[in-house]
């Protein structure tokens, strides 16, 4: 059971682009899994990490522009 789980977060991660080996298969993975996820549903553009497309990042400077990092506006 475990190992197949494993297996399902590690093809989640690269189908969302944001397998990250070090990540491991845990808390991170998933994090980054559902940040991308999150982004998606926004229509928002994919971020770089180290000039790498992530699709857990949003690029810069567009999102200090937009604030499309803050899930509300009452919350700036």
């Amino acid at each position: 059971m475990e190992t197949r789980l494993l297996n399902n977060l590690t093809q989640l991660a690269k189908e969302y682009k944001v397998f990250v080996r070090s990540d491991g298969a845990g808390f991170r993975r998933a994090a980054r899994i559902l940040q991308s996820m999150w982004r998606e549903e926004q229509g928002y553009p994919m971020g770089k990490h180290r000039k790498r497309p992530l699709g857990s990042r949003l690029p810069m400077p567009w999102a200090q522009e937009t604030l499309a990092n803050y899930l509300t506006v009452t919350i700036q």
